[in-house]
C-alpha cells in the first residue's frame, strides 16, 4: 500500500489513537481542554464579583487584574490542548502536553492565591 492509500485509509482517526497510551493522553488533553475553558469563564465571573466588591467596599485591589491575567493563562492552556489534540507528531505532542500541564497547574495555583488574598482583604 502506498503512502496516499495509507493516509486516506486512516484519515478518519485522530493522530493519537494508535497506541493505548495515546488514548490516555487524548483523554487527558480533552479533559484539560474542557476544564480550562470553563476556568476562563470562572475567572471572568470572579473579575465581575471583585469589581462589585470594589465599588461597595470602596477599596482598591490588584486581584481583579491578576484574575484577568489568570483567565489568559487558562485560555493559553485551552489553545495548547487543542494544538496537542490536532498534531500528528508524537514527540512534539508530548512536549505540548508537558507545557499544558505546567501552565494549567500554574494557573490553578495563581487562582487559589488570588482568591485567598481577596478573601483576606474583604473579611
Amino acid at each position: 500500500m502506498d503512502w496516499t492509500a495509507r493516509r486516506c485509509s486512516t484519515s478518519y482517526r485522530l493522530p493519537m489513537q494508535d497506541d493505548p497510551n495515546d488514548d490516555r493522553l487524548f483523554t487527558h488533553l480533552l479533559t484539560i481542554l474542557s476544564v480550562s475553558a470553563a476556568m476562563v469563564g470562572a475567572c471572568l465571573t470572579a473579575v465581575g464579583i471583585i469589581g462589585v466588591f470594589k465599588v461597595l467596599k470602596r477599596f482598591e485591589t490588584i486581584c481583579d487584574d491578576l484574575m484577568a491575567a489568570d483567565s489568559f493563562l487558562f485560555l493559553a492552556t485551552a489553545v495548547l490542548c487543542f494544538v496537542g489534540l490536532r498534531t500528528p507528531l508524537r514527540k512534539w505532542c508530548r512536549a505540548v502536553v508537558l507545557a499544558v500541564d505546567v501552565l494549567f497547574c500554574f494557573a490553578l495555583v495563581l487562582m487559589a492565591a488570588v482568591c485567598g488574598v481577596f478573601v483576606w482583604l474583604v473579611i
